[in-house]
């Protein structure tokens, strides 16, 4: 059954067969339309628009007509996932029907882009999902019950952060998230903070090394901070959602039962004390791409949700071989308050918002930062920093349901390095290498052989992929990246960084750069260089 396929893939126990399948689905797309990733990618982005058309969205939720943006983030959101673009390929290379967890409305998008579904299948797995989120709320209404008065209590709550963003220095000089924001005055040094981590592991990682009473951990991804006495009414609002949920169903309409969980989120805010809850909420962009339904809630008592940015990866590419559009996940937001990078950034945001945002300058933030001690034989006044995407493997990369992907192959990154790497043996320069990723489990093994290999010159230095460039950057002749990455703009001077395109198809004038220039021959790069040294 094609149902067992997208099951495989969920509980990740898929088979050597289904990787092949994978690769053999890919070639069917590439095939019939041209390439595989930009095709799924037009798929998506109209799934996630589809409810903007709708004339009657799908429920109420309290008695509120809650807005089209917010239903076509929730449930676009599994697209980052990698599991619907896995399920179509494998599906699709065993002649298969496609079974995918998806509300009604959007079987007429997968017909209309030639891709046959199974409408049983996806009707069963889409209340399956729905049951399995119920059920979730029931294991969140009995964690509460165990929860302090006090558990929340904070100025500042934070989503999505672990060990390497928070600091490690107990007066903040370092370069960590945490201790950027309080450079930039977004929060205070007297601040109390709650964070949220998923992971028990990580967690426990933290409470080892922060040392700061100012920051507390939780394993809860929203809000909530309420008396004992309302525990009888939080049950009885569960029990609501249930009918409520088994109401919708008996008129096929899944959706409510879907959002049981988030619908439950966002009353037990609403039964919450306001006065103990914090003023500021931050999300950043590894999950602003859906705005949690209890953060709606949480602007009605008067508190501010905000997103900064640890990066500004969010560009498609320009390419004159298919039309550009903004990456998908961009086309529903409606956050009120944002961060921006730059002039650039912010014109990005303003473009892509569906209201009209505050947008406050904060300059770039460093993600990440750890406490190791750097090189010392280093000659920072004779090398180039120079940052590159790690390439993933094929298997991994042919998930990705974007175009960008097919650009950081391995051989363009191989290329851009070795380009790089020539020019500083001709002029006698040092090279400081950081790449993004080192998982050796998804990362090119070609790759890693390069880099080893270059490694073994005694003028090219390996950075830890968990140190900011902040602390090393402005120190350099000059900064080269691998388009668009965002440690390009960690330095003071932009006139000292730059992104070189190896393969000449990256467009001079492509919005990615957000205003950094773009080199796409060696020539012109052999001259950059020159003209940073002294």
């Amino acid at each position: 059954m094609s149902i067992l396929i997208y099951m495989r893939v969920l509980l990740k126990i898929t088979t050597k067969r289904d990787l092949f399948s994978q690769k053999s689905g890919k070639k069917i797309l590439d095939k019939k339309y041209s390439n595989h990733q930009y095709f799924l990618e037009r798929l998506y982005i109209d799934l996630e628009k589809s409810f903007q058309n709708a004339k009657n969205l799908p429920i109420l939720i309290d008695n509120v007509k809650i807005n089209s943006n917010f239903f076509g983030q929730y449930f676009s959101k599994e697209f980052s996932n990698f599991r619907f673009t896995q399920t179509i390929l494998i599906s699709l290379a065993n002649k298969k029907k496609i079974s995918l967890p998806i509300p009604v409305s959007w079987y007429e998008y997968f017909d209309s882009y030639g891709l046959e579904i199974s409408r049983f299948g996806c009707f069963l797995l889409f209340n399956l999902q729905g049951f399995m989120r119920l059920c979730s709320s029931f294991k969140l209404l009995i964690s509460i019950i165990f929860i302090s008065k006090k558990h929340m209590h904070s100025d500042n709550f934070f989503c999505n952060l672990n060990l390497i963003n928070l600091p490690y220095d107990k007066f903040f000089n370092d370069y960590t998230l945490y201790s950027e924001l309080i450079r930039k005055k977004i929060i205070n040094k007297s601040d109390d903070s709650v964070i949220s981590v998923k992971s028990s592991i990580e967690r426990k990682k933290i409470l080892e090394r922060v040392k700061s009473d100012k920051i507390k951990i939780t394993k809860f991804d929203f809000l909530f901070d309420f008396e004992k006495k309302k525990i009888p009414i939080i049950f009885y609002r569960f029990f609501k959602i249930c009918l409520s949920s088994l109401y919708n169903l008996l008129f096929l309409r899944g959706e409510y039962i879907n959002l049981s969980e988030e619908i439950f989120k966002k009353n037990i805010l609403q039964l919450s004390n306001s006065p103990s809850l914090p003023s500021k909420i931050f999300f950043n962009n590894t999950s602003w791409r859906y705005k949690p339904l209890w953060t709606y809630e949480a602007e009605k008592k008067g508190m501010c949700v905000k997103v900064y940015f640890y990066s500004l990866s969010e560009h498609n590419y320009k390419n004159k071989n298919f039309k550009q559009t903004y990456l998908q996940g961009l086309h529903n937001l409606n956050w009120k308050t944002y961060y921006s990078w730059n002039d650039s950034h912010k014109k990005f945001i303003e473009n892509i918002s569906k209201n009209n945002p505050m947008i406050i300058h904060s300059g770039p933030l460093s993600f990440k930062d750890d406490d190791i001690e750097i090189n010392k034989k280093i000659d920072f006044s004779k090398s180039i920093a120079v940052f590159l995407h790690s390439p993933y493997k094929k298997i991994f990369s042919i998930r990705f349901a974007r175009f960008s992907a097919e650009y950081r192959s391995t051989e363009n990154m191989i290329n851009f390095l070795e380009e790089i790497y020539n020019l500083s043996e001709k002029l006698n320069l040092n090279l400081v290498l950081k790449q993004k990723k080192s998982d050796k489990m998804q990362i090119s093994k070609f790759y890693f052989s390069k880099i080893k290999k270059i490694l073994e010159n005694k003028n090219v230095y390996l950075m830890d992929e968990n140190v900011s460039p902040k602390k090393y950057i402005d120190k350099c002749l000059c900064a080269i990246s691998f388009p668009f990455s965002s440690t390009a703009f960690l330095i003071n001077n932009y006139q000292k960084s730059i992104f070189y395109d190896p393969t000449g198809q990256i467009f001079t004038d492509d919005k990615g750069s957000s205003g950094l220039k773009i080199i796409n021959n060696s020539k012109d790069l052999e001259y950059y260089i020159l003209s940073n040294i002294e």
